[in-house]
Formats: C-alpha cells, sequence, structure tokens
C-alpha cells in the first residue's frame, strides 16, 4: 500500500490522525513533513471540511507524535476521527530553500520529456520511507518515478513544469 499525501486545494497536509493513544483524547499522530514545528507554529491544523484542529499539547512517543486536540476529549472521539487528515494554509508556511518544496506544489504539475514534449501530469506525490514518489498521468497510464536527480533534470514552480531526464524517459517508452 502506497502513503499517499491527501490533498485540499490551498494547503498543505501537515499529518493524519493514526487512532487514540491512552483514555484522554491523546492521539497518535503520523506527520507528512520532516519539520514538526511547522505543524506546532503555522496556523491551526483544519481537516477536509475546514474544522480546527487546534493543538493543546503535543509530545513524542516511542513511534511518533503524540498530540491531544481541543476537539478530541475522549479516547471514543479520538478512535472517531483516526484517518482524519489534517491541513494548513499553504501561505502559512515559511519560505523554502531554493532546492525544496512541498508534495502540494508538485501535484497538478505538466511533466515534460527531456526533448519538452508534454507527456503527463502529476498526480499525487508520496514517500516509500526510502524517497519521494510522484505519479504521473498521461496517454492513458499511470507511472510512478521516484523524486530523484537521475529522474528530474528541471522543476520550474512558477511555469509549473517538471521536465525529466533522458533515463527517466525510458519509463515512458519514449
Amino acid at each position: 500500500m502506497r502513503n499517499r499525501i491527501p490533498t485540499k486545494q490551498g494547503f498543505v497536509c501537515v499529518g493524519t490522525i493514526l487512532g487514540a493513544h491512552g483514555i484522554k483524547g491523546e492521539v497518535k499522530f503520523k506527520l507528512a513533513l520532516e519539520n514538526e514545528d511547522i505543524v506546532k507554529n503555522y496556523g491551526v491544523p483544519v481537516d477536509e471540511d475546514g474544522t480546527p484542529f487546534s493543538i493543546t499539547s503535543w509530545r513524542q512517543g516511542p513511534k511518533g507524535p503524540l498530540v491531544k486536540f481541543k476537539n478530541i476529549p475522549t479516547r471514543e472521539d479520538a478512535e472517531e476521527f483516526r484517518g482524519t487528515a489534517l491541513f494548513v494554509p499553504r501561505e502559512e508556511f515559511p519560505e523554502l530553500e531554493e532546492d525544496e518544496l512541498y508534495y502540494s506544489d508538485l501535484e497538478g504539475m505538466t511533466v515534460l520529456n527531456h526533448k519538452g514534449d508534454k507527456i503527463g501530469k502529476v498526480g499525487s506525490v508520496f514517500s516509500n520511507g526510502a524517497q519521494d514518489v510522484f505519479t504521473v498521468f498521461g496517454k492513458g497510464n499511470e507511472v510512478l518515478l521516484p523524486y530523484t536527480d537521475d529522474t528530474i533534470a528541471t522543476s520550474d514552480l512558477e511555469a509549473k513544469t517538471i521536465t525529466l531526464t533522458e533515463f527517466a524517459d525510458e519509463f515512458f517508452n519514449l
């Protein structure tokens, strides 16, 4: 099963509630970002419907963050929110370094082969644990590519294009 990051237009997914921890509404939380400070310091996360999830406590558990949200007072409530993805508005995020980007920035970008011909669009982006992977939809097929220097020649966020390397073109039988 792939670890696809949920999407919400204009927002960045910061993580997902995995389930209850203890009896007082604390939840196990799976981060979708490398830096947990972004979740804790850049706005109040909301669910897909826009319901706010204000964080009242955050601590590190043995397998990841354990979080208490204002609107989850009991274990039963925590179980009810299992699988809920939380988002923060994109404009709340700090500016990135030149070689960094958020998954949400890639989604919907046009993918070009190394010659500049359009071959598809980026669907979802996820991590398989070893690297970031993006899905390219085009010509009736779906191709999964690692987001690495071996496959990406350039990423132009302003033009919303990703140009593949000649090596990556081989995945598309070009």
